[in-house]
């Protein structure tokens, strides 16, 4: 499980020990799932830390998201799914 603070700043930090625990587990594992929450605005393409991470995601090879659903019902939420109604 992953937690990344969404009040904080995305850091090459972040990406460095994201890329490292990832490669680490491929090693290890035939089927890897990132859970958690990366605070991550992937429904922004225009943002550096989207496209940072989406890059990082598939230089992994077969990574890809897999969400069908909302992840927040919140009015004020930044969910990449948010389509509250």
């Amino acid at each position: 499980m992953i937690y990344r603070p969404g009040l904080e700043a995305v850091t090459s930090a972040f990406f460095d020990d994201l890329s490292e625990t990832l490669d680490r587990t491929a090693g290890y594992c035939d089927l890897v799932y990132i859970v958690g929450d990366l605070n991550v605005r992937l429904d922004r393409t225009d943002d550096a830390s989207s496209r940072q991470l989406t890059e990082l995601l598939k230089s992994m090879g077969s990574l890809s998201m897999k969400l069908d659903r909302r992840t927040s019902v919140a009015v004020h939420s930044t969910s990449l799914r948010h389509d509250a109604t």
